[in-house]
């Protein structure tokens, strides 16, 4: 029985909706590369200052931190700040910075300033134009700032008494990021600020340490030198669940999680010699309901003029609510990586569809050959497009593979590794005529490796693409093979347009491109990445060399392990 062959004034329509649907696809993975770009770039900077600050405490904590702040918001100046103890209308500097070190401390006035906009309605950013909205703060004028973005440092009863600010000469050109690390790290700087008041009204005076010891907000033990509790605050037995008669005399083990406690107890341990200062650490305490409370101690041992240690005092603030957040962050990350995972399943089989049917309309011996040849060119550019759309969504799953602990699958073979290349090279002669290819390989025996013919073949493909769409029109790439008794060196040589010394650091970071532009050829930065993985799972090496404007030079090393 004879089909019927569709009308042809149909195709043209259905080729467009077809290509329409290819371009939406396009546009969605590169805003989907785009923000997972500005995400990596965002949690990057956090982690660094995290790490940067993690242990310093005092002025080198504040320096560190303004600093930091700074450097990547491309500031020029930075400052923490706190209230006179006789005024709430000025301001005294903890820590001042200006262009690249610490500044001399000074005192202003709030009236006038956007800094009395933070202390009356908390986090404030001007990006751009702030001495036009504040004419009257003379300071603003005096340092030629037109950005200005400042958060309040918060005390313990939720009221602000201090403030943290960063500024530039010029307009904020990323003022979510700004604003974002102020509200994460004024909290820091604010329990730092309370950590140094605590500490300082120890050494004032025994009678005002315990006026604040029984209102302070935060919780407070004293703890004997063999770890029990000798005194705690309200607030501390607050924390536990428990009267302060209950925790008198509950050792630090008792109260920590058993998953806590070996580290708790070095931690204690190193605090025993004289020399030993103040530290903050998290853990987990076990309340008496048994729920967990996560807490950051701060502690610090108290000798005697012999040197012997009497006891320590920790200081101990409730970071439940940021844990459960970090906890919701790492969910969503969990969440970020399974919905790729069903993305990519989920179009793999559309994709073959798609790519099926463009096959059998350029088959000659098909039910539906084209003879149009304004058809025939629509349908290879459907196949095309959707060949490059299933190689992408084999880096997704890959790279889902590779985040979930997963590693790729290799099955190893003896296999003509020159054959490998030479036929890939052989593929991008047909297709890439405006590229010439000068390929020079090691030959037998030398070629024999052991290793998963298909995984290796995605690596070389991968880097002889790259070399392809990075090079201008006419240029040669240059191929070479070469081996030796235990490894077989391919060398990869493209005269494109190269990167510089940081991008090379970051080439093969997950989703980077050194070309982001909107001219940019397709890809996702996942290439790379992948093929890193995947020699070294061959127990080789990768090595990138690269100059901005004359090339880049890929290396691969691998083993010969012939048996």
């Amino acid at each position: 029985m004879n089909r019927q062959a569709p009308a042809k004034n149909h195709v043209p329509g259905e080729l467009e909706r077809l290509r329409q649907r290819n371009r939406e696809l396009e546009e969605l993975f590169a805003r989907n590369a785009q923000t997972e770009a500005v995400l990596r770039e965002n949690v990057e900077i956090v982690y660094n200052l995290t790490h940067g600050l993690a242990a310093k405490t005092g002025l080198p904590f504040f320096e560190a931190l303004l600093a930091h702040l700074t450097k990547n918001l491309q500031a020029d100046y930075a400052l923490v700040g706190e209230l006179g103890p006789t005024s709430s209308q000025r301001v005294q500097t903890v820590a001042a910075w200006a262009g690249d070190k610490l500044s001399d401390n000074f005192t202003y006035f709030l009236d006038g300033t956007p800094c009395h906009q933070v202390f009356n309605h908390g986090v404030c950013i001007y990006p751009s134009g702030v001495q036009q909205q504040f004419p009257q703060d003379t300071m603003l004028a005096d340092m030629d700032v037109e950005g200005y973005v400042g958060s309040p440092l918060l005390g313990p009863n939720g009221n602000p008494f201090g403030i943290l600010v960063v500024m530039k000469r010029k307009p904020f050109e990323r003022p979510e990021l700004a604003q974002t690390l102020l509200k994460i790290f004024a909290s820091r700087a604010s329990a730092e600020l309370d950590r140094l008041h605590n500490q300082q009204r120890l050494i004032d005076s025994e009678k005002r340490f315990r006026t604040f010891f029984e209102s302070a907000a935060t919780g407070m033990f004293i703890i004997s030198a063999s770890g029990k509790v000798l005194q705690s605050n309200n607030a501390a037995a607050a924390q536990m669940q428990m009267s302060q008669n209950e925790l008198t005399g509950r050792t630090v083990e008792s109260l920590t999680h058993p998953l806590d406690r070996q580290k708790t107890q070095d931690f204690y341990q190193n605090l025993q010699s004289p020399t030993a200062k103040t530290f903050d650490y998290e853990k987990r305490y076990l309340r008496k309901d048994g729920s967990v409370m996560w807490g950051l101690a701060t502690v610090t041992p108290i000798f005697s003029k012999g040197g012997t240690l009497d006891y320590y005092l920790a200081l101990v603030q409730d970071i439940t609510t940021r844990r459960e957040a970090e906890e919701v962050l790492r969910q969503s990350e969990q969440m970020k990586t399974e919905f790729i995972s069903t993305a990519a399943h989920e179009l793999q089989t559309p994709l073959t569809i798609i790519m099926g049917y463009a096959e059998l309309l350029l088959s000659k011996d098909g039910p539906c050959p084209l003879i149009n040849g304004q058809q025939v060119e629509f349908a290879k550019e459907i196949y095309q497009k959707s060949e490059t759309l299933s190689e992408i969504v084999d880096d997704l799953l890959d790279l889902n593979r590779m985040e979930t602990g997963q590693p790729l699958s290799i099955e190893k073979t003896l296999c003509n590794f020159d054959q490998i290349v030479t036929d890939i090279v052989s593929s991008y002669r047909k297709v890439s005529s405006r590229h010439q290819f000068d390929t020079a390989l090691a030959g037998p025996p030398g070629c024999t490796l052991l290793l998963d013919r298909e995984k290796m073949a995605q690596v070389v493909n991968n880097l002889i693409s790259n070399a392809v769409k990075y090079s201008p029109h006419g240029t040669t790439i240059t191929i070479r093979g070469e081996a030796t008794s235990e490894t077989y060196r391919l060398t990869i040589r493209d005269q494109g347009i190269g990167m510089t010394p940081s991008q090379l650091q970051r080439v093969f970071q997950k989703f980077f491109r050194a070309d982001a532009s909107d001219t940019a050829v397709q890809g996702l930065g996942l290439g790379l990445s992948i093929a890193r993985h995947i020699v070294e799972r061959h127990e080789g090496q990768i090595k990138i060399d690269s100059t901005q404007g004359e090339g880049t030079t890929v290396t691969v090393l691998l083993p010969r392990h012939v048996e």
